[in-house]
């Protein structure tokens, strides 16, 4: 197994552990304590939608982090899948640098996951 794989299945493990426990640590559990947090005047339902939402990202790239590893079939590699996951994270990448600018150092994580694909690819 290519070990720019590994690099980038491990670095969305570690940043998808960091965003669950952080997130709900710093954003999700103080933002979802305030009372003036409703939205169509459902609270408990709409505390519950912020919260596994913000969850599933975690869950989410955990699969992408198995799927990752499993990138090199009988033929070598699925490019296809390859680039889709590159351009994915590129795009993340410059999402989080463009709307915080520079602020939230996630990106660095994501340009990083990105260019171990990219040079395994």
């Amino acid at each position: 197994m290519s070990p720019l794989l590994i690099t980038a299945a491990v670095l969305l493990v570690l940043i998808a552990l960091a965003h669950s426990y952080l997130g709900e640590r710093f954003l999700i559990g103080p933002l979802l304590k305030d009372p003036n947090v409703v939205i169509f005047k459902r609270a408990p339902l709409t505390k519950n939608i912020l919260r596994f939402a913000w969850h599933i990202t975690t869950v989410a790239w955990w699969g992408m982090a198995a799927a990752i590893l499993d990138m090199q079939g009988a033929n070598g590699k699925n490019l296809l899948s390859m680039y889709a996951y590159i351009i994915t994270f590129v795009v993340t990448g410059v999402m989080i640098l463009a709307w915080t600018k520079g602020k939230h150092v996630a990106w660095i994580v994501f340009f990083a996951i990105a260019g171990c694909l990219f040079a395994a690819a």
